[in-house]
């Protein structure tokens, strides 16, 4: 088992992009006339990074150098690394006032040591923090982070009185970082994965109907071949977790899709879908005459979603399309649990998604009413980056997730 981390990975940073520049010239000699610096910087720069990883990565020989098996593997996020600091380079060119050249501005950001001031500086807010995490002094902080302003010619926080506030730079700037970051963690489950079984971490964020039973089953199937592969989920507000899935502090999302997915730029698969439904306790009064009209349910004990929560609107959509007042809402939630409670527990009735009451229909403690609710199918679906490339355990996640929709598509429509 691979014994590293992506922290000491990134502490290597500028070591690690030299990789694919050795692998290019097919020498270390090669490589120092491309860079104009001694091939022995170089040598040594990539046997620190061997010595981090615990892996050899050239083969060498009498004629050169050539990437070893692992040596593939870090060269290719190494590439994909290099894009992202260019990226946050551009962040910091412009033609309102000189700016350092983007060669400079390469080298500060592709600086592991700079991107970690600027990660604790952004997590703890102020540098008295954020020194206990670096291992520095806060005058030592504070000096760092003066020289990096300086030398990218923007301000990265704003001082209050409160602490450090990351200006909109420092933000857009975070992204590319915690991109890094992903690369690196994807890099250390990849060269993990190798080793033996496939092995890693993976980041899923869940909205609430994909806590129910989809992802479960996936996790429970992938654990059971892959005992290796660890899950970490992720419950945030919509936006936060679309924001967190594009600059890669989360794998993979699934939930409900909406037009801000499509709107999002991200890739979209499609796993299922259902339609909301009006559910109560099985011997409501409400079950026991004819099945009443949805106008005459209006002074009812309602659940409903929040207000934020897409399948609010979708409700709200249905009643605007039936020229009818959407009813007060009694209790506004989206905890599957508690909606479950107060349903089985009393007279209330819930908007929900037949997949938060699939036991309870199941064995007959929960019915659903007759009464049609146009206008609120949704889709589940699985959102991905669209420029990710996924580590083994993510890529086996992602499969067990499709292979369950699959077969949750083949059972009876609740």
């Amino acid at each position: 088992m691979i014994d590293f981390t992506s922290t000491r990975l990134l502490d290597e940073l500028q070591n690690l992009r030299l990789l694919p520049v050795v692998a290019e010239e097919g020498s270390f000699a090669g490589a120092a006339r491309r860079l104009n610096c001694a091939a022995s910087v170089i040598m040594r720069s990539i046997e620190s990074l061997e010595q981090a990883i615990g892996e050899s990565l050239l083969e060498r020989h009498a004629a050169g150098v050539r990437l070893s098996s692992a040596g593939e593997l870090v060269r290719a996020r190494a590439v994909r690394i290099d894009a992202e600091i260019d990226l946050a380079a551009e962040l910091f060119q412009s033609a309102e006032r000189v700016s350092p050249s983007l060669h400079t501005l390469r080298h500060v950001l592709g600086n592991g040591a700079r991107q970690r001031l600027v990660l604790e500086l952004v997590r703890h807010g102020s540098a008295r923090a954020a020194a206990d995490g670096l291992g520095m002094t806060q005058p030592g902080i504070s000096m760092a982070l003066g020289r990096l302003e300086r030398t990218l010619g923007a301000p990265l926080f704003e001082r209050t009185r409160r602490g450090l506030r990351p200006s909109d730079q420092c933000v857009s700037l975070l992204k590319h970082i915690n991109r890094i970051e992903a690369e690196l963690r994807a890099l250390c489950d990849e060269l993990d994965s190798a080793a033996g079984d496939i092995a890693g971490t993976v980041v899923l964020g869940l909205l609430t109907v994909a806590r129910l039973h989809l992802v479960p089953a996936a996790v429970i199937q992938v654990r059971r071949a892959h005992p290796r592969v660890k899950i970490r989920t992720m419950t945030l507000p919509f936006d936060r977790m679309l924001s967190a899935l594009a600059d890669g502090r989360i794998d993979l999302v699934v939930g409900v899709a909406g037009s801000a997915i499509e709107e999002s730029g991200l890739r979209v698969t499609v796993l299922g879908g259902d339609e909301l439904g009006i559910f109560l306790r099985s011997g409501h009064p409400l079950l026991t005459g004819p099945c009443p009209s949805l106008g005459q349910l209006s002074h009812a004990d309602w659940i409903m979603p929040r207000r934020e929560a897409l399948s609010r609107r979708l409700i709200e959509s249905c009643f605007a399309a039936a020229d009818m007042a959407v009813p007060e809402a009694a209790v506004e939630s989206t905890d599957t649990e508690f909606i479950r409670q107060l349903v089985l527990c009393s007279d209330m009735l819930a908007f929900a998604s037949p997949q938060q009451f699939a036991f309870e229909l199941q064995n007959g403690s929960v019915a659903r009413l007759p009464i049609p609710l146009g206008g609120t199918a949704r889709e589940t679906a699985l959102l991905e980056r669209n420029e990710a490339l996924p580590s083994p355990a993510v890529s086996l996640i992602r499969a067990a997730i499709c292979e369950q929709a699959n077969i949750w598509a083949g059972q009876p429509k609740l």
